[in-house]
């Protein structure tokens, strides 16, 4: 039965993920839904990623166990937001670009620097998926009853 819901689960983000992939005919409407997103229902989203469970245990911990100084680094991480809003979302809005490597590329027309940016993000993720992955093959190890390195390359 655990199988059934986990293929059926999959099966579903794979069709919803193709169904909404197909709407997307521009840059624009991959990155920013053609800013067809209320400002609202944006920021909404916004809150909700700074308020995650992973955001809103570690700031927990952090305060439980450093006391004011946890707090101030929970401080820190909203205005590191704000910061980021002001000096980097806003000039890349106003170039009409997505993405940092398009908006750098666009102001010194270097190739490496595309190249730059495809490698770091790679090594970016590399680093932040594999500890996912041994975390979803610990889960699905239980769940479904295969072994460990089974559980990483189906999630994978």
């Amino acid at each position: 039965m655990a199988i059934a819901v986990f293929v059926v689960f999959v099966g579903l983000v794979l069709a919803v993920s193709s169904h909404t992939s197909k709407k997307a005919s521009s840059v624009g409407g991959y990155f920013v839904a053609n800013s067809s997103i209320h400002w609202g229902v944006n920021g909404i989203a916004f809150a909700g990623g700074y308020l995650s469970v992973a955001s809103f245990l570690g700031i927990a911990g952090l305060i439980a166990f450093f006391g004011y100084d946890g707090f101030l680094y929970s401080i820190g991480f909203l205005a590191g937001w704000i910061v980021a809003l002001f000096v980097i979302a806003e000039p890349m809005k106003r170039r009409g670009t997505f993405t940092f490597s398009d908006a750098l590329n666009r102001s010194f027309r270097r190739p490496g620097i595309q190249l730059a940016a495809g490698l770091s993000v790679l090594v970016v993720s590399l680093f932040y998926l594999v500890p996912q992955m041994v975390g979803a093959g610990v889960l699905v190890e239980p769940l479904l009853g295969i072994p460990h390195y089974w559980g990483v390359i189906i999630v994978g």
